[in-house]
């Protein structure tokens, strides 16, 4: 089962938590780049049914990526 864990950091919070777990962490990297520019749009009702739902385990949910 794959369980994905999402934060904003600032990047010096960032950099030094890879100094500290480094063989922990695993960066992607495509064609040797590890920064892309694209933006992540997310979709919800004006309740935010679907960031509630996944906040507290819902299981039945789905994602909508552009």
């Amino acid at each position: 089962m794959r369980h994905d864990r999402k934060y904003v950091l600032p990047a010096a919070v960032v950099s030094a938590a890879i100094q500290t777990r480094r063989n922990d962490v695993c960066v992607l990297d495509i064609g040797s780049k590890q920064a892309f520019a694209y933006e992540s749009v997310y979709f919800d009702t004006p309740a935010f049914d679907s960031y509630r739902s996944s906040a507290h385990g819902r299981r039945r949910r789905f994602k909508v990526r552009t």
